[in-house]
């Protein structure tokens, strides 16, 4: 009965006073028993009273209500406890938060279910293993620890930690329950027992003074200079910043390269990706345009700092009088590691991160230029000693470690989720602070040889896999779409004669470069990438590959001064053409898609991608070749044959243009406003239509 629909919408619709006291409880304060309801219902006008026998078959319906409500109750009871957490809770969580107050404080949301891993000092050793924490195994200046009793998984990368050797060594990343660590003093033995040193943590010194300085991770002077009486200690490793304290109000990081300040502009705050095309060339002609850069907006535009990660002290020097030469030397600073070596260059990279931190934190702005392949060298390498331990114990490996997945047309290995909170810990460490500045991180990394081929054609065979699985399709079908994959791979340079090269497969630390399926992982988690193309002539140059670089803030992070010369409606324009280059064959872009102008031409917007090293353009030269490149009509720049001659074409005539009475208005527009109204933009134009 208690079951049935009909029973069910009895007891529904009964009134409550006519619930029998043994299985409704003790009545709720506040409440009427079951005489003082029938006392109300009297002096009601018209109220019905109860037809005989209604409340026995109500109650009979409610019996079997209660006892199913019962059952539940005490599984769901059973569950709870089973669930019930260990540690503390988050406050401000829909579960667990008290009626009575504010469900959801200031900077808590609904949706903060997760409970708060940070354990203290008395529950870690709860935690700890009985068994004392043991060197596995010594690799130069690295040490692998198996977790344990004195040193185990809650100890955070940065803690100190000694060995029986008498050995000081920093804490870097865990997987599983294998820790790496990097010697700093002494010597460890594979058997001694690893400890950490109580509140002890790798710090770096922080002062407005230290830029213009070349510094060891630890902050000491490595240029024989005196350091100021003054500094700051700050960890090298820290935890990001939670997303209440980061604010989405970004400002552009204005580069003086074209190429990226039009299709891939960089958002202060940002983790921008660059996949370079050569390891050296790139550090010695590419980078010091990066150290250049000022910022051109903020309440503190003359609190910032440029810090560079380079891996010797040689390297260091030659670099420091480059930017000397430049005139940039005062506002940067140089940090190189203790030796050339993976865990080394990774301790450099996180000093370099505190270091910029210190001044977001000061309300200025700081920027990181570094080389990722240190991490993911680190990374491989624990990855293999944790892979090395897992089989001693007899256990299989993770078999999403060695799988494929295509993502939204990318093949890309499964295991990036073991890899995001080892990247994380860094790549989130960049922060456009609410109130305060930024810290920007530039990481470069360059593709391994090889690495490119294999990937497509892994690509290849999952859609030759996907057209044997289709259905209800003839034989005759099924081979011709065989033989178009087939063409597409050859078109790319695939052949599917022979096995893959699997040596293109893993990290090589023998081979430069990092694999490509590493890359595109990582693209994934940073706030976007810059793909470059080798350059095409002998001179080192930037020429940034608009159609595969990702650029995702987008007018966020764009110069006011470069969208006010329509920036975004020429980059859209250029995608347009380039789509229209593939489908119809066509250079020329569509007319009147965006405005009322006419269609334009990819040979002559892509002539702003591409730039010689160390001749940086100001914003002004920038706005003034975007309205050149845009205008159809400039003879001038069209009759000009060969694309060197029309780059430098092009960048004579934005001088020109600028020493014009609309060029001297935009450009006074600019450093007044930060921008060029319409009507000056209007008599650019008209000028532009007399270069003919």
């Amino acid at each position: 009965v208690g079951s049935s629909p009909r029973a069910m919408g009895i007891a529904l619709s009964m009134d409550v006073a006519t619930w029998p006291r043994a299985w409704c409880g003790p009545a709720a304060p506040g409440t009427s028993s079951p005489s003082q309801h029938a006392e109300r219902q009297a002096l009601i006008p018209g109220a019905r009273p109860s037809r005989p026998g209604s409340r026995l078959v109500t109650q009979l319906g409610l019996s079997g209500l209660a006892v199913s409500g019962l059952c539940r109750r005490s599984r769901k009871t059973r569950i709870a406890r089973r669930a019930e957490p260990e540690g503390e809770f988050v406050q401000g969580t829909s579960i667990f938060a008290d009626a009575e107050k504010d469900p959801f404080p200031a900077g808590t949301s609904p949706l903060d279910l997760l409970p708060n891993m940070d354990f203290t000092e008395e529950e870690k050793k709860k935690q700890e293993p009985s068994e004392p924490a043991m060197v596995l195994e010594v690799r130069g200046d690295l040490v692998v620890v198996r977790a344990g009793k004195g040193l185990f998984t809650q100890d955070s990368p940065g803690t100190i930690a000694c060995t029986d050797s008498g050995a000081d060594a920093v804490l870097l990343a865990w997987k599983e329950d294998i820790a790496i660590l990097q010697l700093l003093a002494g010597e460890a033995e594979p058997g001694d027992e690893a400890r950490r040193v109580e509140e002890k943590f790798l710090q770096t010194k922080c002062s407005k003074e230290l830029r213009g300085r070349i510094l060891d991770p630890q902050g000491r002077s490595l240029d024989g200079l005196p350091m100021p009486e003054e500094v700051e200690m700050r960890n090298v490793f820290v935890i990001p910043k939670p997303k209440q304290v980061r604010s989405n109000q970004y400002r552009a990081l204005f580069t003086g390269v074209q190429g990226i300040d039009f299709d891939v502009p960089i958002g202060r705050g940002q983790t921008m990706l660059f996949q370079g095309t050569d390891p050296e060339k790139d550090r010695k002609y590419l980078w010091p345009d990066l150290l250049a850069s000022k910022p051109v907006m903020g309440s503190q535009k003359e609190l910032f700092v440029n810090v560079v990660v380079c891996r010797t002290l040689d390297e260091a020097e030659e670099l420091q009088s480059e930017l000397k030469a430049r005139g940039c030397w005062e506002n940067c600073t140089i940090f190189v590691p203790i030796s050339d070596d993976p865990a080394s260059r990774m301790i450099a990279i996180n000093a370099a991160a505190a270091f910029a931190e210190y001044f977001g934190e000061e309300g200025g702005e700081g920027v990181v230029l570094c080389d990722f392949e240190a991490m993911h060298d680190v990374w491989n390498v624990l990855a293999e000693l944790a892979g090395q331990e897992r089989a001693a114990r007899g256990l299989l490996m993770d078999p999403k470690e060695e799988q494929w997945v295509q993502m939204q047309g990318t093949v890309i290995r499964e295991s990036i989720g073991e890899r995001r909170k080892f990247w994380f810990r860094l790549t989130n460490r960049a922060i456009n602070e609410d109130g305060k500045g930024s810290m920007t991180l530039l990481g470069w990394l360059w593709e391994q040889d090889g690495s490119l081929q294999y990937r497509l054609r892994k690509a290849y065979e999952m859609k030759l896999e996907q057209i044997e699985e289709i259905s209800r399709i003839s034989d005759e079908i099924r081979a011709k779409l065989v033989a178009k994959v087939k063409a597409d791979a050859a078109a790319d340079g695939i052949s599917f004669d022979g096995e893959p090269d699997e040596t293109a497969l893993k990290p090589n630390p023998n081979i430069p470069g990092v694999p490509n399926w590493e890359i595109e992982e990582l693209k994934s988690i940073s706030d976007g990438h810059i793909i470059l193309r080798p350059p095409e002539g002998d001179v080192w140059e930037w020429r940034v590959d608009p159609y595969r670089s990702l650029p995702r803030l987008g007018t966020d992070a764009l110069h006011p001064a470069l969208i006010s010369a329509d920036s975004p409606k020429l980059r859209l324009k250029m995608m347009q053409g380039k789509d229209r280059a593939n489908i119809l064959h066509d250079t020329i872009g569509a007319a009147e898609t965006l405005d009322d102008k006419p269609g334009v031409e990819l040979q002559f917007i892509e002539l702003l991608l591409h730039q010689p090293a160390s001749q940086l353009f100001s914003i002004d030269e920038e706005v003034a070749r975007i309205v050149l490149a845009s205008d159809a009509d400039c003879t001038r720049l069209r009759e000009v044959e060969g694309d060197l001659k029309r780059r430098e074409t092009l960048t004579g005539l934005a001088k020109e243009l600028l020493q014009t009475d609309a060029g001297r208005q935009a450009m006074a527009e600019i450093k007044d406003l930060g921008f060029v109204t319409p009507p000056t933009l209007d008599l650019l134009n008209q000028e532009v239509a007399t270069f003919r």
